[in-house]
């Protein structure tokens, strides 16, 4: 199920990078804090209390996404989160917040269509795979070698991607930096 493997990697990777750059420093987390509080969904007395919920529910997601036993609840629990996240940048772009979505750390991109289209691409893709997998009544299993390398290669094109959208669509001239 090299597509099902494709989709745990860069699920588990994006979600490893997130995690990463909120928690890299006290400073990281708290520029993440002020973000949400800058996107104007939560109030603002609210804003600390979603930021450890993001992280909380981030982090929760990795593990359950990386254990076999639980990959396919993960993925679906992954989906779900994603569908969040997309809803609340969702909700900040409708609003005219003029921040960053702090999704990957703080940068100076404004918060815009394309971090919501990819956050609920990333839903769709966790979804995708989690129904596939239970259709299939298995989990990723291990694989062959050539397999494997493909699966990280492929994995790794998304998460870049994905992490650093902006940058490219800067590079292809679609993003006014």
């Amino acid at each position: 199920m090299l597509v099902v493997l494709v989709v745990v990697l860069t699920v588990a990777a994006v979600l490893l990078i997130s995690l990463v750059s909120k928690l890299r420093s006290a400073t990281a987390f708290g520029e993440f804090r002020d973000g949400i509080n800058d996107l104007r969904v939560v109030p603002r007395r609210l804003a600390a209390h979603a930021a450890v919920a993001a992280v909380a529910g981030e982090l929760v997601t990795l593990g359950l996404v990386l254990v076999p036993a639980t990959t396919v609840p993960g993925l679906f629990v992954a989906g779900t989160l994603f569908a969040v996240f997309a809803g609340v940048l969702s909700r900040a772009v409708i609003r005219g917040a003029g921040t960053s979505c702090h999704c990957f750390g703080a940068t100076k991109d404004v918060v815009s269509a394309r971090h919501v289209a990819r956050t609920a691409l990333l839903a769709l893709l966790a979804y995708g795979a989690g129904a596939l997998s239970w259709v299939a009544h298995r989990s990723y299993p291990p694989t062959d070698v050539p397999t494997a390398v493909i699966a990280v290669a492929v994995a790794g094109v998304l998460v870049v991607a994905v992490v650093y959208l902006d940058a490219v669509m800067w590079l292809f001239g679609s993003s006014a930096r």
